[in-house]
């Protein structure tokens, strides 16, 4: 299966906002995709926070924090895996 140009390879973690995915990036690259309301609606608010996430997220460089690739109006977003996994 496929989200945008990631091809999806299986599941991490469900949780009350959605899910994340483990997928390749078009290079072949791991990443984390992070899709809301997936099974189901995302709570009221998750939207808002999910964006405030990725901005807070744009903004921050540490080895031991994941690093926004791309942030979608859809929702989805793809990030590296934290360093260590």
């Amino acid at each position: 299966m496929q989200i945008g140009r990631y091809r999806l390879q299986g599941e991490i973690a469900r949780g009350g906002m959605g899910v994340v995915y483990r997928a390749a990036g078009p290079d072949g690259r791991p990443v984390a995709i992070k899709a809301l309301g997936v099974g189901g609606a995302a709570p009221h608010g998750a939207a808002l926070r999910f964006q405030q996430e990725a901005r807070a997220l744009t903004r921050l460089r540490h080895p031991n924090v994941v690093s926004i690739l791309e942030a979608h109006t859809r929702r989805v977003r793809a990030m590296l895996p934290a360093s260590g996994e």
